[in-house]
């Protein structure tokens, strides 16, 4: 059932409830954003292996998650000074931080005086002067267009180092390593090539399937020293050990090149992947 639909500048913006589960899903251009019943899978796995690496914590910035459930789990670190959450849609930020069961998910995220939003383009935002954060965490839709496309780019992670705490980690949702297998490792290769050290890692969220995170920093990355210290419904330390072991069919490919503003090639590449794996 269909109980809230927003057409904004920049997207169509589906809320949906199951009358049968009482399961409430948000669909973004036709694609699934998240369930429920088990996001907490993705963002917990999203957001604690970036947190829980050794390190200071206190200044973090969020890309996208205009929903409000990145930020939720981030804030469950006392640490935290400050959040900067970066989502060009007002609309978005507007609905989960008004509509009751929205707020109840993201547990009132949006309104915790710790965070501040900016309705602006993530791309030109990072691109800007401002402060080096300790944690960043890109929780941007697929690179289903060209335009989602140059926040995959290699230009995109140059500038995102300049704004990252030499001391610091991001993280970045990057697709399924199963249906789009060869988007998932260019999206590594492309943190490469902008000079960032990578760590892989992947989750079941039944609702999507396998879905894929890299890690990045500009030192090298000990995933075994990740650390748990907040309260989480799924994640684990041995469940994140568990996520760092790829199976046959989601190991490393060649891919044809990384993903750079003057040869976009990322978004074709998704489309082809979805088409070879039969999941569009």
């Amino acid at each position: 059932q269909v109980i809230s639909e927003l057409q904004s500048p920049y997207q169509r913006i589906v809320f949906t409830k199951s009358n049968e589960s009482q399961n409430y899903r948000m669909y973004i251009d036709g694609h699934i954003q998240f369930s429920q019943r088990d996001e907490h899978r993705y963002h917990e796995s999203l957001v604690h292996p970036v947190m829980g690496l050794p390190g200071p914590r206190s200044k973090i910035l969020i890309l996208g998650g205009g929903d409000g459930l990145a930020a939720r789990e981030i804030l469950k670190y006392p640490e935290v000074e400050l959040i900067h959450l970066v989502d060009i849609d007002p609309a978005i930020t507007k609905f989960s931080s008004e509509f009751p069961a929205m707020v109840t998910m993201n547990a009132g995220s949006l309104s915790n005086p710790k965070l501040t939003i900016y309705n602006v383009d993530a791309f030109n935002f990072v691109n800007g002067a401002g402060m080096r954060y300790d944690r960043i965490i890109i929780d941007m839709p697929d690179p289903h267009s060209e335009v989602l496309s140059k926040l995959y780019s290699r230009e995109f992670y140059v500038m995102i180092k300049q704004r990252l705490n030499p001391q610091g980690y991001l993280v970045s949702q990057s697709s399924s390593p199963f249906f789009t297998r060869r988007t998932y490792w260019t999206i590594a290769h492309t943190l490469q090539a902008a000079g960032l050290n990578t760590a892989s890692y992947h989750v079941d969220v039944p609702s999507f399937g396998v879905w894929g995170f890299h890690l990045a920093a500009i030192n090298a990355i000990d995933t075994r020293q990740f650390k748990l210290d907040v309260p989480t419904r799924y994640l684990t330390p041995a469940t994140f050990a568990a996520t760092t072991v790829f199976a046959s069919d989601m190991l490393p490919v060649t891919t044809p090149t990384v993903n750079t503003l003057l040869e976009p090639k990322l978004y074709t590449l998704y489309r082809e992947d979805l088409l070879d794996s039969g999941a569009q």
